[in-house]
């Protein structure tokens, strides 16, 4: 099987929103990195294995948008939302597919410890992975 690349594909959507901050897999020390995007990564649901070997994954994904303005962070998160809609989360590689893509509106965070704003939106997706 092909390496997965969603997290490749997830940092393209980010950019493709025009959000010029850095990316992280985990909340950044906000004495480091200021204003980012924070891409969190659930625990997946049990998946489905075919006869096949065909694999079907759920997985889910809070994309996180940490700014010192109030409607940066906003905007931010309004455009990555976008961006998916209108951008496909299908593998640049080929090691997946998506099947089925939820996503929640974007929403604000009640507090964040650093002083920043943040909002926020969730990701449910199923992908399919394919046997070699």
């Amino acid at each position: 099987m092909e390496e997965l690349d969603l997290l490749s594909v997830l940092k393209q959507r980010v950019a493709d929103a025009g959000v010029d901050v850095p990316v992280f897999l985990s909340l950044a020390n906000a004495q480091k990195a200021e204003e980012c995007v924070v891409l969190s990564f659930g625990t997946p649901g049990q998946g489905d294995v075919f006869y096949d070997f065909e694999e079907d994954a759920p997985l889910r994904v809070t994309v996180i948008c940490r700014r010192i303005s109030e409607l940066q962070s906003m905007r931010d998160a309004s455009s990555i939302s976008e961006s998916i809609d209108f951008g496909s989360l299908d593998s640049d590689n080929g090691s997946y597919e998506v099947s089925g893509l939820e996503k929640g509106r974007p929403r604000p965070m009640p507090w964040d410890e650093s002083g920043r704003w943040v909002w926020l939106f969730d990701i449910n997706l199923t992908i399919e992975r394919m046997a070699n």
